[in-house]
């Protein structure tokens, strides 16, 4: 399937390129979704996510495995050890 991203970072750019995207996408479908600061591209991607024209279903699968090693790392920045480790699963460093 063809794709192609557009990054809008101001309200006006935003107000300017979606009723010419609504205008001009033809048959095809566009997933519409917040560029995110918090890290969080899977909910951005299906929970904040405005689709234009029919829903194509999409693999979220890599964006999970992001998010669950962001939290590990985040885990393991913020205690030292992973859940495994805490577990008894693993051996601390």
């Amino acid at each position: 399937m063809a794709m192609f991203e557009v990054n809008i970072f101001t309200p006006a750019q935003f107000g300017a390129f979606i009723p010419w995207l609504v205008i001009n996408r033809g048959p095809l479908s566009a997933l519409v979704h917040p560029n995110t600061e918090d890290g969080d591209e899977l909910r951005a991607h299906s929970q904040r996510a405005t689709w234009l024209g029919e829903r194509v279903p999409l693999d979220l699968g890599v964006l999970k495995k992001l998010q669950d090693k962001r939290r590990a790392e985040a885990e393991t920045t913020t205690t030292g050890t992973t859940s495994s480790e805490q577990q008894g699963n693993g051996t601390a460093a």
